[in-house]
C-alpha cells in the first residue's frame, strides 16, 4: 500500500486489521509518533501475513521514541526503514 507523500500526521488507523497487507509505504509524510499497536493487531492470530516492509523514511518520527514491540509482526530486521528527515 502506497501512502507516501500524503502529508499524513499519524499512522492511519486499522492497518493491523488488514489481514493480508505485507508492505506499507508511509515515507515522506509528517508522522511524528508511532504507537505500539499502529501496525500489528492487539490479539494474536488476526493477521495472516507478516509485514515484509514498513517505510517510515523521511518522517519527523524519533526512532528512539518507538517501542520495539511496535514492529512485532515484521518478518525481519530489514523490514523497517526509518531516518533521514530534513526540515524544508
Amino acid at each position: 500500500m502506497h501512502l507516501d507523500n500524503n502529508r499524513l500526521r499519524k499512522v492511519p488507523p486499522g492497518l493491523g486489521s488488514l489481514r493480508y497487507l505485507q508492505v506499507i509505504f508511509l515515507h515522506g509524510n509528517k508522522i511524528n509518533s508511532v504507537g505500539v499497536n499502529d501496525f500489528c493487531p492487539v490479539t494474536s492470530g488476526v493477521k495472516k501475513n507478516l509485514y515484509t516492509g514498513i517505510s517510515l523514511f523521511a518522517n519527523p518520527v524519533k526512532y528512539w521514541d518507538i517501542q520495539p514491540a511496535t514492529f512485532r509482526c515484521v518478518t525481519g530486521r530489514r523490514g523497517v526503514q526509518l531516518g533521514n528527515f530534513r526540515k524544508k
